[in-house]
């Protein structure tokens, strides 16, 4: 190394002295650093680390995926020699960080050969540092426990709110008849003027439940339920002797479905045979019980139990007991119903023959099938030619429509009328001595109708016989029977007397509905999500099972999250066999609960408006009913727990189902609120890339809500492209909108495509993905370090209209989805066509959390503090006046507001209404019933202000090409502004804003196929911006310039994305070292002073640049 000479300084006047006074200064500093801070290296010497790259540079394995892992073998058919591959080769050739395991509704679930298998998953990806995310379900939803819920707190199962009632007039009593279940209250209504009184318990009548009588039992064969789409599906069918045949329950029916023989006397038997299809897709059995009824102890008790029966069949042998009872009793599916070809008793060798079942017809109407209950029998014997009968879809000929007199009658004609003219072929039958005889035939009938006479026949029963139709299925408007010129109707039906519960009311003078609430059982054989104990027994079940197998996995790390799925009041809108009927998922104690959260006051006057309008009340009863529903579902089922995670060392995770729904109130409620005490809030992105974008923003709002740092998807199963792209094309808009901790669906056991029943299989095995799922691996982690935690900077915030949906929102079966409620949309559009960052605010969240400062709206979060200039009113009808209030005054301290499709009108209190509109008024200038301007005013929208800079604006119509120009007039900068973004295809282009370790990060993300070169406009000047490629972790300077545009700084840095292309614009950290905290600041602070007397004086004012610096 070269010595370095020194060299006499040249003299400049003024310039020695200072030179001499800086090595003065340097001199006692480096004295007080070389006492303070011994070891310390100047940074002359290095330049500073920075930690937030090096780990993005280098991802750690804790920042990886963990995908979903279907167990889809049963437990029999797996080895730990292949858990313990998978899980190592996972890592070392996919970089995956760990797995939550899926059961996938295994018969061995929670056994002790299970948890070998699970113990050898955990063990191999310990010596890896991998980390597991206890899935709580065996299957999906999380519900049931495996079906060990209902085994073992039989009380503890699903419960749902149904409405009895009856109207009555002028002073006349009234009676209705109520089930078992627990009395939540009943109330009348004047159906003219909805004045409501809540009735008093004593006109209550509670009868206990009469104890069980097997003597009810019918005679023959029957079932708990029966598929009633389309007929052959009876129970009779799986006592046939024919294994082509069988009896299904009814469509999503689901566990717990029995079918049941009973003996004309008591019979001694010792063994069964069962059998299922042939077709590997109706083996849905995986747990049953043979049962028989003791008549000693008065109970049923078991004789044999399985779990597979298969169409290979299996058979059960036992010492032989005498009863005339004896039933199969499917406890757990793995599919939406039971379905068994045959079911057969024997004693000994001997088949034991299934008594024929006496045939009862009620009065009434039938039919081979119906095409919905819209369509069913009665509708064409109702005398309306607005109603009809339709088959049912896709099945074939013959049908058949019922008319069943319940005694003789004497018939000679009848008159048909038929809709879209489809039938060619058809004979009128009647009944007698147990078959069918046809009395006239046709083979056409039409919408003027046909009328067949006939020589009179005698009989209880007449129908339609259908033997031939020209185009699908047919469809009758109405089918009159006559005899000597009378229309013939069935007998009215004699009800048996009724010894049950009971409601008798006198009703005032006027037209009154008396109306009976009670929470019951709904027959699924869930957790009620409402209930604690129920929870709690849920709890019990699985998470404590876990623990304590598994301790060792849970005190070293090993195991550190928790993952629950898709628990719902209603799923699939009704189409699955879990949650309550009709979405009315209940509690019976959540009147109690309701007095808790309003101050003592009673809900039963509310009930009725969750299923009629009752005035003026209505909007107040339904926020209030639905709220008090969601924080039972937050609390009692999301809350607890998290709660028991934390205290074991986990997070706690988890999605909703259906989140792209516009009113999630029948599903789960409040979306966001949902997760205000959950770890990681999370969403679910199944089946194609774009799928639920609409809720994205929901979910990781209400992480910024309530000061949470991560947000969860579920991603890419159902995703059926053949490469990657689609993943990243996800990932990339996912990011954007405040994702970031992506959970790949999924890995499965058996990769064999039969066994694999959601595409893709993302695993080292498949050779479509296998090379790039490190890549893969690596980009999600350098994306999640970066994302998670941190705080998300915008400009823009928006309600989440929660209020008016609850309000909206009936027991009625249907989505309750208001057309006004345009807030999803609304956020598409901020999100991706004006590219302007927001956070949805709930409703709560404006009251406890936000305060006006002048022109800001603050969000006052201890980590994810955000402060708004721009507020976006969605349409809604109803808000709350506390709302609205603060929004009044974010406006009048200079805010700027800007409504969309439909001002609201209402509060969610009764006796606001008035104030709300008074407000709007005041606000946008414009009549909130019709939306008109109250002076006139040219352009796309209108726009109101007040002397404090304040403005509003109201977009009536096409907010979608409007939008854009509001927010412009409203904020001359923002935070980010894109420009010169050209039309894309295939994908979007958006952006998040974060600052994390006091630096500025922003993601900008191109999903589309088309090439992008924009300027990013970026209010402030940023220190030394750097492009930072989650692809590659390498980090380039940006091509950047500070200018000032409306008096402000902005940082112009020019992007250029390839298609499907995500880049990270970065703040560099400063270079000033920090102090040390132990350094003596009373010596610092003297040579402070000491130099900035010398800096001045009039030498160093001479001294050139050079010196200064």
């Amino acid at each position: 190394m070269k010595s370095r000479e020194k060299k006499k300084p040249i003299l400049i006047k003024g310039v020695c002295k200072m030179k001499r006074m800086t090595r003065l200064l340097s001199l006692l500093l480096a004295g007080l650093m070389c006492v303070q801070m011994t070891g310390v290296v100047t940074q002359a010497q290095s330049a500073p680390s920075d930690p937030l790259y090096q780990e993005f540079q280098t991802p750690a394995d804790d920042t990886k995926p963990r995908p979903l892992w279907f167990w889809n073998r049963e437990v029999e058919d797996m080895t730990t020699e292949q858990v313990r591959e998978i899980v190592r080769e996972s890592y070392l050739q996919s970089g995956y960080n760990g797995f939550g395991i899926l059961p996938q509704w295994q018969g061995e679930y929670l056994s002790d050969e299970y948890f070998e298998l699970y113990e050898a998953a955990l063990d191999e990806g310990s010596k890896y540092g991998m980390h597991f995310s206890l899935y709580d379900e065996n299957g999906f939803p999380s519900y049931n426990a495996g079906g060990l819920l209902e085994e073992y707190y039989p009380d503890l199962t699903t419960k749902r709110l149904d409405k009895f009632e009856k109207d009555g007039a002028d002073g006349e009593t009234v009676r209705v008849n109520l089930p078992e279940g627990k009395f939540m209250g009943a109330v009348a209504m004047n159906t003219d003027t909805m004045e409501r009184v809540e009735i008093d318990e004593s006109n209550v009548t509670i009868v206990p439940p009469k104890p069980y009588d097997p003597s009810e039992e019918p005679i023959g064969v029957s079932a708990s339920t029966t598929y009633s789409v389309s007929p052959g599906y009876g129970p009779e069918m799986a006592v046939d002797g024919d294994l082509t045949t069988r009896w299904n329950s009814e469509s999503f029916s689901g566990g717990n479905q029995y079918l049941q023989i009973r003996f004309t006397q008591p019979t001694t038997f010792d063994s069964v045979r069962i059998y299922e299809d042939k077709d590997p897709q109706l083996h849905r059995t995986a747990k049953y019980a043979v049962q028989y009824w003791n008549y000693e102890t008065g109970s049923w008790e078991e004789l044999a139990s399985g779990k597979k029966i298969t169409d290979a069949g299996v058979e059960h042998s036992f010492a032989p007991v005498t009863s005339d009872l004896v039933r199969l009793r499917i406890k757990q599916l793995n599919g939406d119903s039971a379905s068994i070809s045959e079911f057969q008793i024997f004693s000994g060798d001997q088949q034991l023959e299934v008594p024929q079942a006496p045939e009862v017809i009620e009065p009434g109407y039938y039919a081979s099938s119906i095409y919905n209950p819209d369509y069913a029998a009665d509708k064409a014997f109702d005398g309306d030619r607005t109603t009809r009968w339709n088959a049912g879809d896709g099945v074939k000929c013959p049908h058949w429509l019922e008319l069943s007199f319940g005694s003789g009658r004497t018939v000679d004609s009848v008159t048909l009328y038929e809709h879209l003219n489809r039938i060619t072929g058809y004979q009128i039958q009647y009944y007698k001595d147990g078959e069918w005889l046809s009395c006239a035939s046709g083979t056409s009938i039409g919408e003027d109708g046909a009328t067949l006479r006939f020589d009179p026949v005698q009989t209880e029963r007449l129908r339609l016989y259908i033997t031939s139709t020209s185009d699908y299925n047919p469809t009758i408007w109405e089918f009159e029977a006559y005899g000597n010129g009378e229309r013939l109707v069935p007998d009215e039906i004699q009800e048996e007397p009724y010894d049950g519960s009971y409601l008798e009311y006198q009703v005032p003078e006027g037209n009154w509905k008396v109306m009976a609430f009670l929470c019951v059982k709904d027959g699924n054989n869930g957790m009620d999500y409402l209930d604690p104990a129920s929870v709690r027994a849920f709890i019990d079940i699985t998470y404590e099972t876990y623990y304590k197998r598994l301790r060792k996995y849970f005190d070293n790390g090993t195991i550190n999250m928790a993952f629950f799925d898709e628990p719902s009041f209603w799923p699939a809108g009704g189409r699955t066999p879990y949650g309550a009927q009709g979405a009315r998922f209940w509690t019976p104690a959540f009147n109690e609960e309701y007095e808790k959260i309003f101050d003592g006051q009673s809900p039963v006057l509310d009930y009725p408006a969750l299923f009629y309008d009752i005035g003026e009340d209505t909007d107040q009863a339904r926020d209030r009913m639905q709220y008090v529903r969601t924080e039972l579902f937050a609390n009692n089922y999301i809350g607890q727990i998290n709660d028991w995670c934390t205290d074991h060392g986990l997070k706690l995770t988890g999605h909703m189902l259906f989140e792209e729904w516009t009113n999630p109130v029948g599903l789960h409620g409040d979306l966001m609120k949902v997760f205000q005490n959950q770890a990681v809030p999370g969403v679910d992105i199944i089946d194609y890339f774009g799928k639920s974008q609409e809720s994205y923003k929901i979910v990781s709002s209400s992480a910024n809500n309530w000061d949470k740092g991560q947000v969860m998807s579920e991603s890419f199963g159902v995703f059926r492209g053949t490469d990657s792209k689609d993943f990243y094309r996800s990932a990339l808009d996912q990011y954007a909108k405040g994702i970031n901790m992506i959970i790949p669906h999924a890995v499965w056991y058996d990769d064999d495509p039969s066994y694999v029943t959601y595409v893709p299989e993302l695993s080292y095995r498949n050779p479509q993905f296998k090379d790039d799922l490190a890549a893969m691996s690596e980009y999600f982690g350098r994306s999640g370090h970066l994302l998670q935690n941190g705080r998300h900077v915008a400009d823009i915030a928006m309600l989440y209209p929660i209020d008016y949906l609850e309000t909206s929102f009936l027991f009625n079966g249907q989505e309750n989805k208001p057309a006004d409620a345009d807030y999803m949309r609304v956020g598409e559009t901020l999100s991706l066509n004006a590219r302007r960052d927001f956070t949805y605010l709930h409703p709560d969240i404006i009251d406890e959390r936000c305060t006006v400062e002048g022109n800001t709206l603050n969000l006052n979060n201890t980590e994810n503090y955000e402060q708004y200039k721009v507020f976006v009113l969605p349409g809604t009808q109803v808000i709350s006046l506390s709302n609205l209030e603060k929004i009044k005054a974010f406006y009048d301290g200079g805010g700027k507001v800007v409504a969309t499709t439909q001002l609201p009108t209402r509060a969610t209190t009764t006796g606001d209404n008035d104030k709300v509109s008074a407000i709007i008024r005041e606000m946008f200038g414009v009549d909130p019933a019709t939306g008109e301007p109250v002076e006139a005013q040219a352009g796309e929208f209108t726009k109101n202000t007040n002397p404090s800079g304040g403005a509003a604006y109201f977009i009536k119509t096409g907010f979608e090409t409007k939008l854009e120009a509001a927010l412009n007039d409203a904020l001359a900068t923002y935070d980010v502004e894109l420009r010169g973004v050209p039309s894309l295809s295939g994908g979007n282009f958006s952006y998040i804003h974060k600052v994390k370790d006091n630096r500025n990060l922003y993601f900008f993300a191109n999903s589309s196929d088309t090439e992008v070169n924009v300027t990013a406009a970026i209010r402030g000047e940023l220190h030394q911006p750097m492009l930072w490629n989650p692809a590659t972790g390498e980090k380039t300077a940006a091509s950047y310039q500070v200018t000032e545009e409306n008096g402000e700084k902005v940082t112009l840095v020019e992007l250029s994305l390839s298609a499907i292309q995500g880049v990270f614009v970065v703040e560099e950290p400063t270079s000033e070292p920090p102090v040390p905290a132990d350094t003596n600041k009373t010596i610092l602070k003297k040579v402070y002073d000491y130099a900035t007397e010398a800096k001045a004086g009039s030498e160093y004012a001479g001294a050139i640049g050079s010196v200064k610096a």
